[in-house]
């Protein structure tokens, strides 16, 4: 089994004020980010955990868990057959 990696702290922070002041950056070329994949990945979440207002709406949080519940069965049962 595969063990979670968090990103560094220094490196999420960084990144962020590249982002803040307008900076662009090349996600394609590893060194922009110092090879370390693990703290885009936070960099990441952290914009998705201060939005505003969240990605999958509170009025359709239901739909939403609906919907993964039937394509985790739709999966479970190709694996199957």
């Amino acid at each position: 089994m595969l063990n979670r990696v968090s990103g560094s702290g220094g490196m999420i922070g960084k990144l962020r004020e590249s982002f803040d002041s307008g900076a662009s950056l090349d996600f394609r070329n590893p060194s922009t980010f110092g090879h370390d994949v693990n703290s885009v990945a936070g960099l990441l979440k952290q914009f998705f955990r201060e939005l505003p207002d969240p990605l999958l709406t509170h009025e359709k949080y239901t739909d939403f868990i609906e919907a993964a519940r039937k394509w985790t069965s739709m999966l479970t049962q190709s694996c199957t057959n």
